[in-house]
Parts: structure tokens; C-alpha cells; sequence
């Protein structure tokens, strides 16, 4: 279990903080496992997500590749939406 605490905190900063749908977060946690995104790469998600955007620094020591582009992608959508839905 120590091996995912990363993500499971992700998931659940998803879940609790930003009110994300718990469907949605899974779908984002899912992606994650697929991918094999790394803990280090998951780290700097959290923190873009703490800074509500993915600081350069970040970027260029994580997003090495496409895929931690594409979970921050589905993560701002997720986000998006869910600020959508409140505004109803």
C-alpha cells in the first residue's frame, strides 16, 4: 500500500477538496494505472493542482512525455465541469 499513497491522495484531493465526482476521479485514476504514471510524475499533479495550474518548473522536470499531459488534461476538464454543474 505505501507504493500507491500517491495516488491514492490525488484521487482523493480530487474527491474531497475540488468536489470532483467520485466516477469521474476514478476514470482519472484508472488513466493513471494505464499509463503508469510514475509517484514523482503524480507529486507534481498535486502540486499544479494545489496552484490551480502546472508551474513551469513542473513541466519541464515532469511532463517529459505526453502522458502526465493528458491526465492534467482530463483533470482540468473533470474541474471544468464540475464548476459548470455549481453554477446551475
Amino acid at each position: 500500500m505505501r507504493r500507491n499513497t500517491k495516488k491514492a491522495k490525488f484521487f482523493i484531493a480530487l474527491v474531497e477538496k475540488y468536489q470532483m465526482s467520485p466516477f469521474y476521479s476514478f476514470e482519472i485514476l484508472k488513466e493513471i494505472y494505464l499509463y503508469k504514471v510514475t509517484d514523482r510524475e503524480v507529486s507534481g499533479l498535486l502540486n499544479a493542482l494545489k496552484n490551480d495550474e502546472l508551474l513551469e518548473t513542473n513541466q519541464k522536470r515532469i511532463t517529459r512525455s505526453g502522458r502526465v499531459q493528458y491526465i492534467w488534461k482530463l483533470t482540468e476538464k473533470g474541474l471544468i465541469e464540475y464548476h459548470r454543474l455549481m453554477e446551475l
